[in-house]
């Protein structure tokens, strides 16, 4: 919204959203590199937040025409920041954060980087076991929105303020599950226990090693994954691409998992994570054929021309 206010101010347009100004604004985004989905979806912010701070109640019908053609047209160009081989699974994700915790256990845990490795092997596994935004990630604080039950279950409770929503909606709106999963659960609590107290005496699940007393932003939380990733796995995955690993292996091993992966990633367009559905309806083909070719391999057979 800050952006649109000055944008608006430079250019010598009015806050209001029109039909004119959206297509204006829309056309300096897209020169400054800004996928149409992306420029999409800011439209539709810029529009919601005007309707809630500034005009309640306020629609427009030329506005809605041009978020409609861009998210169309985004969804014809694909998502160019995206590529197959970020795919790797959210299984392969979560086994390589315990990899690096187990790391860090043998450095001992009188080490603050041994802390600091256990910290980003946690981020790497929570990414994967509660598939959230990286602003979400950055909420995570033991004892209050991350909670350990009974073993193996954990109790996530985050406000609407962590997440992606509109901004009438984060007042009334949370993400509220409990996960059961005993590597997690055990993880958290070493961590808690032997590592977490070498930062600070805080309680912040990613806190910084460089500020005391202050947690990992958002976008460190987005920057840290990527550089994890693609230093032990050769391949950058930003935490929003492993809640496409998240969905696309959901929808390959879970019975109707392209509809469960909404609820998993929490996404309300199911046409998003179904895309998910149909790459994981293409693997699942590879791999379907991968094994009828092995199987092949065990005899011998003549060709007939």
């Amino acid at each position: 919204m800050l952006r649109w206010v000055a944008w608006c101010e430079n250019s010598g347009h009015k806050i209001t959203p029109t039909g004119a100004t959206f297509h204006a604004y829309a056309g300096d985004l897209a020169r400054e590199g800004v996928s149409t989905r992306s420029v999409s979806d800011y439209l539709g912010r810029i529009q919601s937040g005007y309707a809630t701070a500034c005009d309640p109640g306020f629609k427009s019908v030329a506005c809605d025409h041009v978020i409609s053609r861009l998210n169309a047209r985004g969804k014809v160009e694909g998502r160019p920041t995206k590529t197959g081989e970020q795919l790797v699974g959210a299984s392969t994700i979560f086994y390589l954060g315990e990899q690096i915790i187990e790391m860090a256990r043998a450095l001992g845990p009188r080490d603050l980087f041994a802390a600091r490795d256990y910290r980003n092997g946690l981020l790497l596994m929570a990414a994967a076991a509660v598939p959230q935004r990286a602003r979400a990630l950055s909420h995570f604080d033991i004892g209050r929105t991350v909670i350990l039950l009974e073993r193996p279950y954990i109790h996530v409770s985050l406000p609407g303020s962590a997440l992606k929503l509109r901004e009438y909606e984060k007042e009334h709106a949370g993400y509220d599950r409990v996960l059961e999963n005993p590597v997690l659960w055990d993880a958290v609590d070493e961590y808690w226990r032997i590592f977490r107290p070498l930062f600070d005496n805080g309680s912040a699940l990613f806190p910084s090693l460089l500020d005391v007393g202050a947690r990992v932003s958002a976008a460190q939380i987005g920057r840290l994954a990527g550089n994890l990733t693609q230093k032990h796995l050769r391949v950058r995955i930003s935490v929003h691409r492993v809640r496409d690993n998240v969905a696309t292996e959901a929808s390959e091993e879970l019975q109707a998992g392209g509809y469960i992966a909404p609820v998993l990633l929490d996404n309300r367009n199911p046409a998003t994570t179904m895309a998910s559905y149909d790459h994981a309806e293409g693997v699942r083909a590879a791999r379907d054929h991968a094994d009828f070719v092995a199987s092949r391999r065990s005899f011998s057979a003549s060709l007939r021309l």
